[in-house]
């Protein structure tokens, strides 16, 4: 972690590591920022389009839950999911509609988004989005594809030859640069076959509203599963919070300055299992529900990497992944010939809790290529597997998910 007070700093990277036949980077760009320069006050919402981020979001955690510990952006994954869908054709849109939404506009809906995560006042929230491309590519691309990401996206477009070993060099630089060097690796080799990565970045700094003292924090047993424990740094808190429970969960909203967003901790009573279609309800429950609590919660660090291709095929995703079936002619001339399609998509994350607040960076790679005591109310001692995320507090939009099985892992 950095050594200044930063609390709260979320970087998600997108990276589409290699688009089979599209490439688009000469070591000279297109001179756009990463991201959108006409900021606009976003608008609020439909019902249909949080229900669709909300429902993504959680079949994609119930894919992903087998594991130990788990943290992931949903919003990241949308954006960068979304630049590649503007190259995407005939079955393969239309997968990508019934995964992402095929009653909203895929790309107003990401744009919006970013009105809304880059108009946060009191927290710092960055996002940025690229496309790289292979030099001797750069014919084979679509300028539709390429204006259209730039318009909803504001993508910065780049050309390099990628056999160089210098390419791997300027990619993970303009990462670091774009997630304040929290992520200085976004790519160790190019393959021969990869012709484009698309990375989005997502870089969030805040304070908890209600921050811990560190002379509070204790030493504890947190107890894993079966007869594993391992110690744990606890902090303690006293103060209301927005809070819920019943006979399954109980439920807390740590709002962080300005009161934008906050991170919800789930803790399922009894060792039962959590059901994330309840979140709204939770979420609401809890809003309306401002009690005095005695918080335990303890410091995390814990670090999450896995392949997505299994469980975005599952949702529906599938053409995309099969060079005989993709059809991305949206994105390139030759597309269809060449078996342009995505090789993997790869999602690493990593999250810190503290007495002041969170620091986490993820990565999402998509590879294509063309083949005392005071008085209380509640106590909450979150000392056992524990879920985690960080909500716009406004819409209820999931921005982060997971869930914390070890503290120190």
């Amino acid at each position: 972690m950095k050594q200044k007070k930063v609390i709260g700093i979320f970087i998600l990277l997108l990276l589409l590591v290699g688009l089979v036949t599209f490439v688009l980077f000469r070591e000279k760009d297109s001179f756009n920022k990463g991201h959108l320069t006409n900021l606009q006050a976003a608008r609020t919402l439909e019902k249909i389009e949080i229900n669709q981020l909300n429902t993504f979001a959680n079949e994609l955690y119930q894919e992903l839950e087998g594991e130990e510990n788990l943290f992931f952006s949903p919003l990241s994954i949308y954006m960068a999911l979304g630049m590649t869908y503007n190259g995407a054709a005939e079955i393969t849109k239309e997968e990508f509609e019934n995964v992402f939404g095929k009653d909203v506009d895929l790309n107003d809906l990401n744009r919006e988004l970013q009105y809304l995560v880059r108009g946060y006042e009191d927290i710092e929230f960055k996002l940025s989005n690229s496309l790289w491309i292979r030099d001797t590519y750069q014919k084979e691309v679509l300028e539709s594809f390429l204006t259209k990401n730039k318009e909803y996206y504001g993508a910065k477009v780049s050309y390099l030859d990628f056999n160089k070993a210098s390419a791997v060099d300027i990619i993970n630089e303009w990462v670091a640069k774009t997630t304040e060097g929290l992520i200085e690796e976004a790519v160790e080799e190019i393959d021969p076959l990869t012709v484009m990565f698309l990375i989005n970045t997502i870089y969030f700094q805040g304070d908890w509203l209600k921050q811990f003292e560190k002379e509070d924090t204790y030493e504890t047993d947190f107890f894993i599963t079966g007869d594993k424990v391992v110690d744990v740094d606890m902090m303690h808190k006293i103060n209301n919070f927005d809070y819920y429970e019943d006979e399954d969960v109980q439920f807390v909203l740590l709002p962080y300055e300005g009161s934008e967003t906050a991170m919800f901790v789930a803790l399922p009573q009894n060792e039962s299992s959590f059901d994330y279609n309840k979140l709204d309800k939770y979420i609401a429950k809890a809003k309306n529900n401002n009690t005095s609590v005695s918080l335990h919660l303890p410091k995390t660090e814990i670090g999450f990497r896995s392949s997505l291709k299994g469980a975005l095929q599952s949702l529906g995703l599938k053409s995309a992944f099969d060079e005989s079936l993709a059809d991305f002619s949206n994105m390139a001339v030759s597309a269809k010939q060449d078996g342009l399609h995505i090789h993997d998509v790869i999602h690493e994350a990593v999250l810190i809790i503290d007495e002041e607040g969170t620091e986490a960076a993820a990565m999402t790679s998509v590879e294509m290529r063309v083949e005392s005591v005071p008085q209380f109310d509640k106590k909450m001692k979150i000392n056992r597997p524990f879920h985690v995320g960080i909500i716009d507090l406004d819409s209820s939009v999931i921005l982060f998910s997971g869930h914390v099985n070890n503290p120190n892992e």
